[in-house]
């Protein structure tokens, strides 16, 4: 007979899951901050609303042009990795050029 202990333990997620789980949630939550914010930085600049709505489009381009491929990579390969390449490979994108650069 199991023990109550056994059947908790049997009950958890594996640790690597656990960190794929808060890795992706990490992600979706930028994506989230950064949908909402960009167009707001945007505004501030210019009174355009079409140049607004331009980088708004120019944001989500990149999901068009290389979703399809994107998706054959995750689906031959563990998703960690591209996961994790694409997420250095935004980051690096983002990022300013250099520390001094940020005022």
């Amino acid at each position: 007979m199991e023990t109550p202990k056994s059947q908790e333990k049997s009950r958890r997620l594996p640790r690597r899951f656990s960190l794929f789980w808060l890795g992706s949630t990490g992600s979706n939550l930028a994506d989230g901050i950064m949908m909402t914010a960009l167009p707001m930085a945007a505004a501030v600049v210019t009174n355009d609303p079409l140049l607004v709505a331009g980088l708004t489009v120019m944001r989500f381009l990149p999901v068009l042009v290389f979703g399809v491929a994107a998706g054959v990579i995750v689906d031959r390969y563990s998703p960690v990795r591209p996961m994790v390449a694409a997420n250095i490979t935004r980051a690096a994108f983002l990022a300013p050029p250099w520390p001094s650069a940020v005022r």
